[in-house]
């Protein structure tokens, strides 16, 4: 990475830590390369609307049952240009739930997405392979 970089120093919970590394492992895969938590923010963050298909009270529920913090840390380095995206994803998210959100709870429902976006891939591959 080249250019100016914003850091997040993150308290996360030990379940946002494994929807992470899903995620990381759900990405690694498609891409056929190793991938960083950073590499995904940045591919995430800059791609089409996040979670426009999804339901607010999905969205909640998911904060719920996957909280954010938590007494695991981890660092995020992303490039300016993808902080600022990851902020946009967090101010409409929070207007679209009708909650303030962190930077982490943004993260999350990003992480959220992408193995969603997997899931819903994987029952269409299966359905075309069954010809249902």
């Amino acid at each position: 990475m080249t250019g100016p970089s914003r850091g997040y120093a993150l308290m996360i919970s030990a379940p946002l830590f494994q929807l992470a590394t899903e995620a990381l492992r759900v990405h690694s895969n498609a891409t056929g390369r190793f991938q960083s938590l950073a590499q995904l923010v940045i591919e995430r963050a800059g791609s089409a609307p996040i979670l426009e298909d999804h339901d607010p009270a999905i969205l909640l529920d998911h904060l719920r049952l996957i909280p954010t913090k938590g007494d695991r840390r981890i660092y995020l380095s992303i490039p300016r240009a993808a902080a600022d995206q990851l902020i946009d994803i967090k101010k409409q998210l929070s207007r679209k739930t009708g909650r303030t959100l962190t930077v982490g709870d943004a993260l999350s429902l990003l992480l959220f997405d992408t193995l969603a976006e997997d899931r819903a891939s994987e029952i269409l591959k299966k359905i075309t392979i069954t010809g249902a």
